[in-house]
Formats: structure tokens, C-alpha cells, sequence
């Protein structure tokens, strides 16, 4: 602990972890099973509950169903019109752009 500042001193643990981890992202399989540790470790908390906690999932799919269909679709063009703004929480319709 440092006497100055009252936090602790990790910087020597970072340091470790990444001699650990440089020469295994080195090869393709190491780089690969970083990859694959890393997605696992940040999907388990959906999987060890009942009802995972991602309640606006279905409201951005439906949006998403109904910005890719307003165009084809009549019952959705009368009642839908797409207008586009830069607002926050709206990082979905990058993934979702059309050419």
C-alpha cells in the first residue's frame, strides 16, 4: 500500500499478467483461445440465472424488424416513418445500416 495516496499498488500485477499473455497472443490458437475465454467469461452471467437481465433486447429487435420492413411492408409504412437523429442508446442501428 502506498503510504502517500492510500491505494494500492497493482501495477506490478498488470505488469505479470501481461508477460503472461503477450507471448500467447503471439500465435494464431493463442489469440483464438483468448478470444474464446474472454466471450465465455463475459456471457456466463446469462447463463447461470432464470431470466436473464436483458429487457430491452425484444423492444430494439422489434425496432430493428420494423426499420428493415417500413419500406416493403404497407401496414408498416402508414403507421411507421424512419427518421434518423444523433441521440444516445441507439448503437444498434450501426449494426443495422443499409446501403
Amino acid at each position: 500500500m502506498s503510504s502517500t495516496s492510500g491505494t494500492i499498488d497493482i501495477g506490478w500485477r498488470v505488469a505479470l499478467l501481461a508477460g503472461r499473455i503477450t507471448p500467447l497472443l503471439a500465435t494464431c490458437t493463442g489469440w483464438w483461445t483468448v478470444c474464446v475465454a474472454t466471450c465465455a467469461s463475459l456471457l456466463a452471467p446469462l447463463f447461470l440465472v432464470d431470466v436473464p437481465p436483458v429487457l430491452g433486447y425484444p423492444n430494439h429487435l422489434a425496432r430493428m424488424y420494423v426499420l428493415a420492413f417500413v419500406a416493403h411492408e404497407p401496414t408498416l409504412s402508414r403507421m411507421y416513418a424512419q427518421h434518423s437523429a444523433i441521440i444516445p442508446n441507439l448503437a444498434i442501428d450501426l449494426c443495422c445500416l443499409r446501403c
